[in-house]
């Protein structure tokens, strides 16, 4: 082997070095800002859902108000929210995590062979990590997009005037307390939202995560489990007199457009070609820097080159 080809070998293995270095960093750098932002994230979704923030009431025809009929005679009851909200949060999580359970112990991948269950267990928890992280960071982003939308828009609930009605017509000039202000947070209904996340999410899941070749039936049954949920939960908010239609429809288009977004892109990091699966975290790093794919005769010409150019240097 020549002194030329020892030294371009050595100039390979310096810039492999340098560039898994650099990868590293990037990595690392991917990972804080991924943590950072999912924190922040998380604070100002529960500091919106949890303080008592005034929507602009100023906005707001009080005489038109008073005379709404929409808004009298209709009293809150049955408010069964708590248990929507742990049913709508614990049904599409038990899902995943039984789908991603058969997954790892059933799929047929080429890094589970000669593994038993829980050394294919301990492989698939980077990609368990994954899905729920986009689970739950859907969850936290549609509860952001309605609460920021309720204190940008006043907008009465159904049973306002039979709560507050007798301030009228005096623009209700008295005491404000915390249930005046969240009576006048109706649009979007934020349950509606929450709930149409979670089972659009499940339905995703189901249809392009989950590997349904053992129980094919299965799919068509949770996806129509799920969209019944969903249903359920917003229109209880309807009959129990919390939410106007518009808002329940309006939460359950936020919820859907979200999931659609969290579930394709939760597809698209799901499908990269993973180098090492064991040792890979939640790294959005793949798709922040794009790759770029040469076509084959671009490759078979320059491999052509390469190897013409050493030929003559021989």
């Amino acid at each position: 082997m020549s002194q030329r080809s020892l030294s371009s070998t050595d100039d390979l293995q310096e810039a492999q070095y340098y560039s898994d270095g650099y990868r590293k960093i990037l990595r690392g750098i991917a990972l804080c800002l991924e943590i950072a932002s999912g924190i922040l994230v998380t604070a100002v979704a529960l500091y919106l859902r949890l303080a008592h923030l005034q929507p602009p009431m100023d906005t707001l025809n009080w005489k038109l108000l008073c005379n709404d009929m929409s808004l009298y005679e209709k009293q809150a009851i049955n408010d069964n929210s708590i248990m929507l909200y742990v049913m709508i949060l614990a049904v599409p999580t038990l899902f995943i995590f039984i789908g991603e359970v058969e997954f790892g112990l059933a799929s047929k991948k080429s890094y589970f062979e000669n593994m038993d269950k829980m050394e294919r267990m301990r492989t698939n928890r980077p990609r368990i990590i994954r899905i729920y992280a986009m689970f739950f960071i859907g969850i936290i982003l549609a509860s952001f997009t309605a609460d920021y939308i309720k204190i940008l828009i006043a907008s009465p609930r159904p049973y306002f005037l039979t709560t507050f009605g007798t301030n009228c017509p005096m623009a209700f000039n008295g005491t404000k307390t915390y249930d005046f202000y969240e009576a006048l947070k109706s649009f979007p209904n934020h349950l509606a939202s929450i709930a149409g996340f979670t089972c659009t999410f499940a339905v995703g899941y189901a249809h392009k995560v989950r590997v349904p070749c053992s129980t094919p039936l299965l799919t068509p049954i949770m996806t129509q489990g799920f969209l019944m949920l969903a249903v359920t939960a917003s229109l209880d908010q309807y009959t129990s007199h919390f939410a106007h239609t518009l808002d329940i429809f309006a939460g359950l288009l936020i919820g859907f457009l979200t999931a659609l977004y969290m579930s394709n892109l939760l597809r698209f990091i799901l499908e990269l070609k993973l180098t090492d699966n064991k040792n890979r975290w939640l790294n959005f790093l793949d798709f922040m820097i794009p790759r770029v794919t040469m076509p084959p005769t671009f490759l078979a010409e320059t491999m052509n080159t390469r190897t013409t150019n050493s030929q003559r240097n021989n």
